[in-house]
């Protein structure tokens, strides 16, 4: 009998509700099929319903009417109204494939897992990922794909934004990302090379990343960093990071580009792999300042580079550890020590992902970095006997054998597991293994 309380605004094609309440980054359309998703969590603070359309976040309604317990978010605990208006008739006709309804709030990531609308349906289960923040710039924007959107620096209209632009592989005549073309943002590196650093500090990108602080610290000490990038040419250091959002101080990751190192710090550079200039790359950073040594595993186009155990790792440091509000990404506040780089895809985590989710990233591609990883499990191998005394081997993998230890090893034919071994076939040594 009351007013509705989420409504597709045909004219701009925002959705959501009251004053404030439509806007966002993606654009509702009649006659298209969309898939559109309102997650909401009254209990929060600040209250808030996420939207997205078609697996792209819209925007985190945080107002009007937001409210616990308030009769325009809140559901009544018997029943509601799918499509319905009671005051005004605010509707329109409409096809509709599928509707669901979940309990308690989807993450961001569950969110953008959703996709855009299907003949079969929405999914009834999600995958799971640990991604607090992403952003690909695909419309041209900061938008997130994933959390927050991203903000400039000094501001909404500063030399950041001023100096920063957005366009294609194609539009900027730069090499597509493994033949694609890409959606990219173009960052400026210093913005007056020989200016006052002031000016340099505008360069980078704000983002909140949403991590609480963990690892038993006042500071976000697990996480891990993740970005598809293409230097330009200059010599010397390229930020990464800045791991404090104000970014007064020096930054924290960075590019060497003299030998293609990177890391922060003496010793902090050197690993088994070399980023180039000119070249997308594909680079992470996986942080625990809590691990004992603490450590920065750096991987570079799905192959390791280094694990990082010195210097400056420590729990709630300065140099490792994120500001629990905000962190400067590609930013460095004390003598600009800067690159021109063209960036398609960033990823935060919380927590540090292991070296084969690290490897399972493997190199930058236009498509941007996966919000969920799967990663196989290692082959594995236990023996035991049955109550007839038979051999029984289970195993994950394929099944291998050998009559010596050292010897050559083929494969069992026509096993699964278990495995057994008769009693009366347990003649002499017999060897196993299990492999990829």
């Amino acid at each position: 009998t009351s007013d509705g309380d989420f409504f597709f605004r045909v004219g701009d094609g925002g959705f959501g509700q009251g004053g404030g309440g439509y806007e966002g980054n993606t654009k509702m359309e009649v006659g298209k099929w969309h898939r559109v998703a309102f997650a909401v969590d009254m209990a929060a603070t600040p209250p808030v319903v996420t939207k997205y359309l078609d697996g792209q976040k819209h925007a985190d309604q945080l107002a009007p009417n937001n409210l616990l317990d308030g009769v325009r978010r809140s559901l009544d605990p018997a029943s509601a109204a799918l499509f319905g208006d009671g005051d005004d008739g605010e509707l329109h006709p409409v096809y509709v494939n599928s509707v669901q309804i979940r309990s308690g709030k989807l993450s961001d990531a569950e969110l953008a897992a959703l996709g855009a609308a299907t003949a079969s349906g929405i999914p009834v289960v999600l995958p799971k990922s640990n991604v607090a923040g992403q952003w690909d710039f695909n419309n041209g924007t900061l938008a997130a794909t994933v959390g927050k959107d991203l903000e400039y620096l000094d501001g909404a209209d500063g030399l950041g934004k001023a100096n920063t632009t957005f366009g294609t592989t194609t539009s900027y005549g730069i090499p597509d990302i493994g033949g694609k073309p890409a959606s990219v943002v173009h960052l400026p590196g210093r913005i007056n090379p020989s200016g006052p650093d002031v000016e340099n500090r505008a360069s980078g990108l704000l983002m909140r990343h949403g991590i609480p602080a963990n690892g038993g610290g006042s500071r976000v000490n697990q996480y891990t960093l993740i970005a598809d990038v293409y230097w330009e040419s200059g010599p010397g250091f390229a930020s990464f990071l800045n791991v404090d959002g104000a970014n007064t101080s020096d930054g924290d990751f960075f590019f060497r580009v003299a030998d293609g190192g990177f890391g922060q710090g003496g010793g902090g550079y050197e690993g088994n792999t070399k980023m180039e200039i000119e070249k997308w790359h594909r680079v992470a950073f996986a942080v625990d300042m809590a691990a004992t040594p603490p450590v920065v595993t750096k991987f570079l186009d799905g192959q390791k580079h280094a694990d990082q155990t010195a210097p400056n790792n420590l729990l709630d440091g300065v140099r490792r550890s994120l500001d629990p509000a905000s962190a400067a990404l590609f930013g460095d506040g004390d003598d600009g020590e800067l690159h021109p780089v063209y960036v398609n895809s960033v990823q935060i985590r919380a927590g540090k992902l292991s070296d084969a989710e690290l490897a399972s990233l493997g190199a930058a591609t236009a498509e941007g970095i996966p919000l969920f990883l799967t990663v196989a499990a290692p082959p594995s191998l236990s023996v035991g006997t049955d109550s007839s005394g038979n051999v029984v081997i289970t195993y994950t993998g394929t099944l291998q054998s050998a009559v010596t230890v050292g010897g050559t090893y083929s494969d069992v034919q026509g096993a699964s597991s278990p495995y057994t071994i008769t009693k009366a076939n347990l003649a002499g040594a017999q060897y196993f293994r299990a492999t990829e």
